[in-house]
């Protein structure tokens, strides 16, 4: 994955590079001798001057005037009376090779997005995880201690999450009843309640309804 992030360096220098060329080329032609040629790049070279090299510029902006470049130049060449001056000239070889390495790094762009998505999902899920494990684990104790110590901090520890738990599922099951009211009886899915189920039994390590002290 790594290896593919350390290349969009590499793409934005080919980019750089191939705009460079084509917005050169463009320049060239405004001079030709032939005037359909000449027409043509005069034509172009108004979406293209202003750009300056776009050496400078950071890799969402390149992006921008890149597609802009291409959509107009695009309308342009698209035009009947330019169809004989484009075909096979230097022009149209450098644009070619323009659309080529941009199609190229939008292509590893919404790769490298997706990787990230997937990334961020799964460290979400592992913390997810982690917190559910460490409480069970601290319930697990506090049913221990209340169950063969009679400690009563631990006991109120358990009251105070039962009556959280009962809180919670009253809160769930009004949102629950409101999205199938929403959805005109459709059945919901309260999945918010399913990622709050804390209470734990003891024994099972799964989690239930409610907590017992002993």
């Amino acid at each position: 994955m790594q290896r593919r992030l350390h290349r969009f360096p590499l793409f934005d220098s080919k980019r750089t590079v191939a705009f460079r060329n084509f917005r050169g080329t463009v320049k060239v032609l405004t001079g030709s001798l032939d005037q359909q040629r000449s027409a043509l790049a005069k034509e172009i070279w108004e979406y293209v001057k202003g750009y300056g090299n776009a050496g400078s510029v950071d890799q969402k902006s390149l992006t921008g005037i890149i597609e802009s470049v291409i959509a107009n130049v695009q309308a342009v060449i698209g035009k009947e009376e330019y169809a004989e001056a484009l075909a096979g000239s230097e022009l149209e070889l450098a644009f070619n090779a323009l659309k080529e390495v941009q199609g190229a790094f939008a292509e590893a762009n919404q790769t490298r997005a997706e990787e990230r998505r997937i990334r961020e999902e799964t460290t979400s899920k592992n913390l997810r995880n982690d917190c559910i494990s460490a409480f069970r684990q601290l319930i697990n104790f506090a049913q221990y201690n209340a169950a063969t110590k009679g400690d009563e901090s631990c006991m109120a520890f358990i009251d105070k999450v039962n009556v959280f738990i009962a809180n919670s599922r009253s809160l769930y099951k009004a949102r629950a009843k409101a999205r199938a009211k929403a959805r005109e009886g459709a059945s919901p899915e309260p999945r918010d309640a399913a990622a709050l189920a804390l209470p734990v039994n003891a024994a099972t390590g799964i989690a239930e309804g409610r907590i017992n002290a002993a």
